[in-house]
C-alpha cells in the first residue's frame, strides 16, 4: 500500500509539471489579455489536479490504515489461534494398553464373561468418558463405558463385559474411518484388537487403536496401529446408532 501510494503522488506530480510546462509555453504564444485569461484558467485547472491529489491521497492512506487494522487483527487472531492450539496439545491424554489380557490362553475356546486391561494415559491431560471395545475371534467381543477420568500420567484398570451377539457394535464397524474394530483376516497372528475413545479437557475426541498379536507359539503383545485426535463419533455414539437402526427394522410381534 505505501508503495502505491508512492507510485500515485509521482504520478500525480508528473502530471501537474506537464500541464504547468505545456501552460508556460502556451502563454508565450498569445496576447497579454488571452494570457491572463489563460492564467486563471489554467490556476483553476492546477487547483483542480492538486486537489484531485489531495483527496486521493488521503483516500489511499485511509484504506491503507483500514488494511493495517485488518492484518493486525488477522496476525492476531492467528497468534491466539497458534496459543489455543498449543495449550489443547499440552493437555492431550494419551491411553495405551499396559497390561496384557487376563484368562488370554484359555481364548477363544473358553468365552468369559468379563476380561481386564491395565491402560496408562501417557498424556499431559486428564482423558474422560473413556469407552472401549476389545474384540476377539468368533465373534467373541467385549466393551466398557464411561470409564474415567484417567489422571495425566497415570493408569486406570478397565473392566470389559461380553457383548452382546445380535446388537451393538460389529466388527466393520470404524471410528476414526480406517481401522476395523477387528480385523479377521488373520486370527491367529492379530488374536485381539482394542480400540478406545476419549475426550480432553477441551472435548476434543481421541481414538487409540491396537492390535494384540502372537507372533509366536506362547507370546503375544501389544501393537499400536493409530493414535488420533479430531475424530466425529466416539464408540458410544457408533454403538447407539447401531442399536436404533436395530430396533427399526426389527420386525414388530
Amino acid at each position: 500500500m505505501k508503495k502505491m501510494l508512492l507510485a500515485f503522488s509521482l504520478l500525480i506530480g508528473v502530471a501537474l509539471g506537464v500541464v504547468i510546462t505545456v501552460y508556460v509555453l502556451a502563454l508565450a504564444s498569445i496576447g497579454t489579455q488571452k494570457a491572463a485569461n489563460s492564467i486563471s484558467l489554467g490556476g483553476l485547472m492546477i487547483s483542480f489536479l492538486a486537489a484531485v491529489a489531495t483527496v486521493s491521497a488521503v483516500i489511499i492512506a485511509f484504506r491503507a490504515i483500514l488494511d493495517n487494522r485488518k492484518q493486525a487483527r488477522e496476525d492476531w487472531q492467528h497468534t491466539q489461534q497458534l496459543a489455543r492450539e498449543e495449550r489443547q496439545h499440552q493437555g492431550r491424554p494419551v491411553l495405551v494398553p499396559k497390561s496384557d489380557i487376563s484368562n488370554f490362553a484359555a481364548l477363544p475356546n473358553k468365552v468369559e464373561t468379563t476380561q481386564e486391561i491395565t491402560i496408562q494415559n501417557m498424556g499431559n491431560g486428564p482423558a474422560f468418558n473413556v469407552h472401549c471395545a476389545l474384540y476377539f475371534p468368533l465373534g467373541n467381543w467385549y466393551s466398557s463405558w464411561n470409564n474415567g477420568p484417567v489422571s495425566a500420567n497415570s493408569p486406570c484398570t478397565i473392566t470389559f463385559e461380553r457383548g452382546s451377539d445380535n446388537i451393538g457394535l460389529g466388527i466393520k464397524d470404524s471410528v476414526d474411518g480406517k481401522y476395523h474394530l477387528y480385523n479377521d483376516e488373520d486370527t491367529n497372528y492379530r488374536a485381539g484388537r482394542l480400540t478406545m475413545t476419549y475426550r480432553d479437557l477441551f472435548d476434543i475426541l481421541h481414538v487409540s487403536i491396537f492390535d494384540y498379536i502372537v507372533p509366536a507359539s506362547g507370546q503375544h503383545r501389544w501393537v499400536q496401529l493409530a493414535i488420533k485426535s479430531g475424530i466425529e463419533k466416539d464408540l458410544e455414539d457408533l454403538d447407539n446408532e447401531r442399536v436404533q437402526n436395530w430396533r427399526r427394522i426389527k420386525p414388530d410381534h
